[in-house]
This record gives C-alpha cells, sequence and structure tokens, in this order.
C-alpha cells in the first residue's frame, strides 16, 4: 500500500502513530515512511510554494515544514520535540523505600501530571 498525506486533519493522530512515531523511533518494522517536504518535489509550482510560505502557525509548520509534532486542535499548541522531549532525564535519587512513577496525559484539555510516591505494584 502507498499512502501520501500533510499532518493536522482528522486522521492526523492515528497516521502519525502508524507511521511517524515508529520512524522517529527507528522501530518501523511492517511500515515505512518517508518524510517529504515541498521543496523536495521539483515539479512543484513556485505558486504553490508561495502559497505555503504565507501561511503562518500550525499550518505552516504542517504543510510546509513536514512537522508531525504540531497539535492543530490541541490545549497545547506549541509542542516542539526537540524542546520537549528528553531523552536522557536527569536522575534524581529515590529512597527504594520510596518507588515512584510521573504520569503525563496530552489532551485536548489541559495536561494532567501526577506524581504518585508510594509502594510501587508488585
Amino acid at each position: 500500500m502507498y499512502s501520501t498525506t500533510n499532518a493536522g486533519g482528522v486522521g492526523h493522530a492515528w497516521y502519525r502513530s502508524r507511521f511517524v512515531e515508529p520512524h522517529q523511533r527507528g522501530v518501523e518494522t511492517e511500515t515505512r515512511f518517508i518524510p517529504a517536504r515541498v521543496t523536495d518535489n521539483g515539479f512543484c509550482n513556485p505558486e504553490y510554494r508561495g502559497v505555503l510560505e504565507r501561511l503562518s502557525g500550525w499550518e505552516r509548520r504542517a504543510w510546509l515544514d513536514g512537522d508531525w509534532d504540531i497539535a492543530a486542535g490541541q490545549y497545547f499548541t506549541t509542542f516542539r520535540r526537540n524542546i520537549h522531549v528528553v531523552s536522557d532525564p536527569p536522575s534524581h535519587p529515590t529512597p527504594s523505600s520510596c518507588p515512584s512513577t510521573i504520569n503525563h496525559q496530552q489532551s485536548t484539555t489541559p495536561s494532567h501530571f501526577q506524581f504518585d510516591a508510594g509502594k510501587a505494584p508488585q
């Protein structure tokens, strides 16, 4: 199957989780995602590129820059992978008698962080 699409719209979250995220993590098994931007297409007319360059906000990031980390329709719309994703978080010593977890839920309402300190499930 061959599929092309732009970030944003009704199927954004499904497409991103099915194709884009496995590519970003380097764990593609059943799918292949090949990122492409308008600048990659030598046959694209300059007028179309000009339309995209005049866009602003999430539409410009998605349609001109090919950014799948947009959050159109989300409560928080300023997500940037290079700022908000920590690949190697700093370690903070936690006593072994006090296991903890941090939970985060991203949704269309304000983000929810929860710190649970106490006995971890066995």
